[in-house]
This record gives structure tokens, C-alpha cells and sequence, in this order.
């Protein structure tokens, strides 16, 4: 079993799932990486605290899965803050 910790980003655009010489080899004139930022804050008795990085890194999940294969986009892990 693999660990898996690249949800709700697809896999297969999570950089830290690559190694170093993948890395290299990318073509890096035509790829773009993506940090999803966001706060850790209350939100009331009703949502988790999470809330906002949650909304965030959903959003860009879902964007990230309609892009065509070819397309140089990677993502990282969160930033959260509070």
C-alpha cells in the first residue's frame, strides 16, 4: 500500500511525487506550479476551522483536473495559516 497524500489534487500533477531528475527534465520555459494558500480560522460553531484552505484547494483541484495531459502545471502542498 502507498501512502497517498496529494488529495484533492490529482496525482499525477503533485510535484513532490517526483523525483529529482523528473524534475530536472521538465521543461520549466512552459510549466507553472501552483501553492494553494489559505487560512486556518473559526468560521462559527457550524464549519471546521479548515474551512477556507478546504474551499481553496477543492477549487483548484477540480481545475487542475480539466487540463489536458500535455499541460506543464504541477501543485504543491498547501500553505495554511492562522
Amino acid at each position: 500500500m502507498t501512502a497517498e497524500v496529494h488529495h484533492p489534487f490529482p496525482a499525477s500533477r503533485y510535484l513532490p511525487y517526483l523525483t529529482s531528475p523528473d524534475i530536472a527534465a521538465l521543461p520549466k520555459e512552459k510549466a507553472a506550479v501552483v501553492l494553494s494558500v489559505a487560512s486556518i480560522e473559526q468560521h462559527g460553531p457550524h464549519l471546521p476551522c479548515v474551512t477556507d484552505s478546504l474551499v481553496g484547494q477543492t477549487i483548484l483541484g477540480m481545475a487542475l483536473r480539466r487540463l489536458r495531459p500535455e499541460v506543464q502545471v504541477w501543485v504543491v502542498p498547501p500553505l495554511c495559516y492562522g
